[in-house]
């Protein structure tokens, strides 16, 4: 994995690019255009692929490891409804007949 902030400024010439979308909230948007309006004005491009790959990747490290520890336990209740005892009468039977 790239560690330095300097891989996410890939010059113009040596990029490959395509389209992604992914809902992000607003002021991350925001951020991120900011940041590439800054990027191409210094002749660079920021590369977001290499920094959703980096994140991504590094989620799934850590899931993956916490799920093959065993150690988690789920916190979710069971949410099935609770069985009703239904009370069941009988007709009583009458002696007389």
């Amino acid at each position: 994995m790239k560690n330095s902030s300097n891989t996410y400024l890939v010059e113009k010439t040596h990029l490959k690019q395509k389209a992604l979308t992914v809902r992000i909230p607003l002021h991350v948007h925001v951020a991120v255009n900011a940041l590439r309006e800054q990027a191409d004005a210094a002749g660079f491009v920021f590369d977001v692929q290499a920094v959703v790959v980096e994140a991504l990747e590094r989620a799934v490290f850590k899931v993956e490891s916490d799920l093959s520890s065993g150690e988690l336990k789920s916190s979710q209740r069971d949410v099935r409804q609770p069985r009703r005892r239904m009370k069941v009468t009988q007709p009583v039977a009458s002696g007389g007949e």
